[in-house]
């Protein structure tokens, strides 16, 4: 069974992490934070993580879904989800972060030589500077390698992306009346 693992932190937007909770709901569906304990996300919803990054096993790992929301507090190097991100990445583990969520990946050489996008429209001028790797483009997704990026715009785009990489459609059919149904939800 297909491994799927959700991100959490304080202030996480919840909305960009439904979407692809839904497209991957047939899989093995894990939250995860720095610590087993409560979080409120910027919907100001409680969740529960599953486990804490330090219990991950990144062998186990198909897949890290990192939603956006207030993601600068997390850019220490060194940080507990800076090592699980280099970790997966030095795997080749698929990772997939929308709108701030990219910001994560700045502070490792996840990017390093490769196409990102990132926010909810252009990348704002404070965020560049967290950015010294990779090449941002103006796309509402992109997926270069092990890693998929995305604007907060196209959360429904984002989640089909996902299960298209993990090969979880049956069929081109099953991947459209999928995204269809996503898509209408506004």
């Amino acid at each position: 069974m297909i491994n799927s693992y959700f991100l959490l932190f304080k202030d996480f937007s919840g909305y960009e992490m439904i979407f692809p909770a839904f497209i991957l709901r047939k899989t093995n569906v894990i939250t995860v934070s720095e610590k087993k304990e409560r979080i409120v996300s910027e919907e100001t919803l409680n969740f529960t993580p599953d486990m804490s990054i330090n219990e991950i096993d990144v062998d186990k790992v198909d897949v890290l879904v990192i939603p956006g929301g207030n993601t600068h507090q997390h850019l220490k190097k060194g940080s507990a989800i800076q090592t699980l991100l280099e970790q997966l990445h030095s795997k080749k583990k698929l990772i997939a972060a929308i709108c701030g969520g990219p910001v994560l990946l700045a502070n490792t050489d996840i990017l390093e030589n490769k196409n990102f996008t990132a926010c909810g429209g252009e990348l704002p001028e404070s965020w560049q500077k967290n950015f010294t790797e990779g090449n941002y483009v103006k796309e509402d997704v992109v997926v270069d390698g092990n890693v998929i990026t995305a604007k907060g715009v196209a959360v429904a785009k984002f989640a089909v992306t996902i299960g298209k990489q993990l090969g979880i459609f049956s069929s081109k059919e099953d991947e459209k009346r999928e995204y269809e149904m996503i898509q209408k939800i506004r």
